[in-house]
């Protein structure tokens, strides 16, 4: 392997490790259970560019004497503009094509994907939850992307500026000091912005967190990288070598299929050490006829090595457009349609557009006007799709009918709110359940309705939703100690011809349940009885926990829907209601653990949001079987600064809860997350009443009562009288 021209030779085991990887996040995103760790793919990928990048770098300074960085940063961009530019046009396609609601934000991701800032845009642009509710950002994993070029247009500067013109290896212990110590640093922070409880997006996305997985790999090269090539070891260092990559790879295979992405063992060194893992396997893998080399050579990975920049840049958008909905196909079937498009048009990219830009006579000045001509055509192609989505899912200013629920704006100001209708959306029951990524980014259809207020308009402060801390944890004794449940109460009287309203779930459901009772006291034409138990999940199953040394059971009480036999259960069938409202997202927010998983499991990981998918539609089913129409008011947002500090990612666990409803049929949905927290943001002041939520998640008797008034008391009768084919009742 010559340095001349500072280039390796071609090393089909590091495109078969390519392959693996790319195949890892395949797989993770297609929702296969056996590789919840399939993320680590990116890993790999950023381990495997840092070692590539250095060693090239170090090939060219020993071959010239120098390193040209406007030539080294041309081949990067030939490299990886083209796929980046084709995935343009496919956003918009899929944003033309997504029949849910398109994130406000979409245009600023396709600029920030085409310019390489896109992690540090999610990391700001995540900080806002008005679109939490909307289709997945099909730009969402060019955040590594934006790594890895981030990296390309530092690195090489560092390592001119360390490196000098001076020959000899004190510069080169020079350069592996520095690395070592950037490296510890990077750590530290992924560490520190984790525990000091930074939000997900700032740990798991910012380059000062994750380049320490690229550095490892720059630090491989240099242990490896001689003056004309790469070292190659013999006798015993080549064993031990061998032997090092074989456990590495053992590591690897271990991390896809049991480390998640949330958990807390990667923000602590768990990140490190699968980098260290990866640069294991490659150094094994660039030793001439080793066994980790002919493994990783074969040819089938080899070749998807080759084309896996392109499939890394395709598959998510090609994943969103191709989903159960849009198909009609689930399971095998659709992860093969997926698998199928993604590897075709990856194919036809290399081989009709990557291979000829990057190997092509192309002028400087021809590559850069063809970038800019064909970032900015593409940029417009996906803003005008998202204006035009919008456009068509924005709703009429007065939606009155009564054949369908209409979708009322997802954020309205109090103003507005006073002179819309109540509505809410609702998913026939025979349409099928929506199965998309496993990553999943909120998406739910979304309401917001009230009559005028109970109480005069007031000027409040909002305030972010805020992260969790490291502090101690301060929980509600109903979590530790078992709940007074007490005896089931006595159902209402019930006027004659007056719709049946029952309301289930937690101590927010409880908090409905007052208020609409409140409403309903001196109204003849609806009866309410509150059936909710506080700390209780719909879903079954006894073990939860808030952080790994705080684990907490689920009483079995509260599988009372289940149980023929329970009391509850009898009550709630002998009063026979027409609507059953449902409030308990909270209570699905925590970690759950059942012998399936191998482990514990949250929000917005694949297994757990299947399995709770099909937990609350088994309970959806036995109520609207009983002839019931089933209300569910999602989950809103909280201040987890007192209570529940220790959960990790809260936000994003209450969006991948709201998401999992978006999947189930047969239900009405009523906004309880935009209604309370407008413009996605936490205040206590609740329908214009001030400290409405005194702890920042329960209500007050008060503002319950006002919700109930001005929001779902309409929403609740407006649901029955269509069910029951009806005269809606004044609110």
């Amino acid at each position: 392997m010559s340095a001349r021209s500072g280039r390796l030779g071609y090393l089909p085991a590091l495109d078969g490790l390519r392959g693996l990887a790319v195949l890892a996040v395949l797989l993770f995103h297609a929702g296969l259970g056996f590789v919840v760790g399939g993320q680590l793919g990116v890993t790999v990928f950023f381990t495997l560019s840092g070692f590539l990048i250095t060693a090239l770098l170090l090939l060219e300074r020993s071959a010239t004497g120098r390193i040209d960085l406007p030539r080294f940063w041309a081949r990067r961009a030939r490299r990886l503009v083209p796929a980046t530019l084709l995935a343009l046009p496919l956003v918009a396609l899929v944003v033309h094509a997504s029949p849910g609601p398109v994130s406000s934000g979409v245009l600023g991701d396709a600029i920030a994907s085409a310019t390489w800032v896109a992690n540090w845009r999610f990391i700001f642009h995540h900080q806002v939850y008005a679109d939490l509710f909307s289709m997945p950002s099909p730009f969402q994993h060019f955040w590594s992307l934006g790594v890895e070029e981030q990296f390309y247009v530092v690195f090489p500067l560092l390592l001119a500026l360390v490196l000098g013109r001076a020959v000899g290896v004190r510069r080169r212990w020079l350069l592996a000091f520095v690395l070592t110590v950037l490296t510890v640093a990077s750590t530290a922070q992924l560490i520190r912005l984790n525990g000091t409880g930074a939000n997900f997006s700032r740990a798991y996305y910012g380059t000062d967190a994750r380049v320490a997985e690229l550095l490892v790999g720059a630090l491989l090269a240099l242990a490896l990288v001689k003056v004309d090539g790469l070292r190659q070891l013999r006798g015993a260092a080549r064993h031990a070598t061998s032997l090092l990559g074989l456990l590495g790879m053992c590591g690897l295979v271990y991390g896809v299929a049991t480390l998640d992405n949330g958990n807390e063992l990667l923000f602590r060194g768990g990140f490190l050490a699968v980098a260290i893992c990866t640069a294991a396997v490659i150094a094994a893998a660039v030793q001439h006829r080793s066994p980790l080399a002919r493994l990783l050579a074969v040819r089938p990975l080899a070749l998807l090595g080759l084309i896996s920049y392109g499939v890394y840049v395709f598959h998510w958008p090609l994943f969103l457009l191709i989903t159960e909905d849009s198909t009609g196909q689930s399971g095998a079937a659709l992860v093969a349609m997926r698998l199928g498009a993604t590897l075709a048009l990856a194919i036809a990219s290399y081989r009709l557009l990557e291979h000829p830009i990057r190997f092509g006579s192309l002028k400087p000045a021809e590559a850069f006007s063809g970038w800019a001509a064909g970032a900015i055509a593409g940029i417009a192609g996906v803003a005008a799709v998202s204006v035009a989505a919008t456009a068509l899912t924005a709703p009429a200013p007065e939606a009155t009918t009564t054949s369908a629920l209409a979708q009322a704006p997802a954020v309205a100001s109090p103003s507005a709110r006073a002179s819309t209708h109540p509505v809410a959306t609702r998913r026939p029951s025979s349409a099928p359940a929506t199965h998309g990524p496993a990553t999943v980014t909120p998406r739910t259809t979304r309401s917001t309705a009230a009559a005028p207020p109970v109480v005069a308009k007031q000027e409040t402060v909002s305030r972010p939703v805020t992260k969790h801390s490291s502090s101690t944890t301060t929980v509600p004794k109903e979590f530790y100690n078992d709940p007074n449940y007490g005896k089931v109460p006595p159902a209402p009287a019930v006027p004659a011809g007056a719709f049946k309203i029952a309301v289930v779930g937690d101590s927010l459901g409880t908090n409905l349940g007052t208020g609409l009772k409140a409403w309903a006291k001196n109204r003849t034409d609806v009866a309410v009885y509150a059936l909710a138990i506080p700390a209780c999940p719909i879903s079954r199953g006894r073990e939860r926990r808030l952080a790994p040394d705080k684990e907490f059971d689920v009483d079995p009480v509260c599988q009372w829907w289940d149980d023929p036999n329970n009391d509850r259960r009898k009550a709630l069938e002998k009063f026979a209601p027409d609507v059953i409202v449902v409030e308990d997202g909270i209570n699905e927010v925590f970690e759950r653990r059942r012998d399936e998983w191998g482990g514990w499991r949250s929000a917005g990981q694949p297994q757990f949001d299947s399995w709770l998918a099909q937990e609350y539609q088994s309970a959806f089913n036995q109520w609207t079987s009983g002839g019931a129409a089933v209300l569910v008011a999602n989950t809103p947002c909280g201040d987890w600064t007192q209570s529940f500090q220790d959960v990790q990612n809260p936000e994003f666990r209450v969006s991948a809860v709201n998401a999992g409803y978006d999947r189930m049929t047969g239900i009405t949905q009523a906004d309880f997350f935009n209604r309370v927290c407008p413009n996605g943001q936490y205040t206590d002041t609740v329908e214009g009443i001030p400290h409405g939520r005194t702890d920042g998640f329960h209500f007050t008797d008060e503002a319950a009562t006002a919700l109930a008034v001005n929001w779902l008391g309409p929403i609740v009768l407006q649901t029955a009288a269509q069910h029951k084919g009806a005269a809606t009742p004044a609110p």
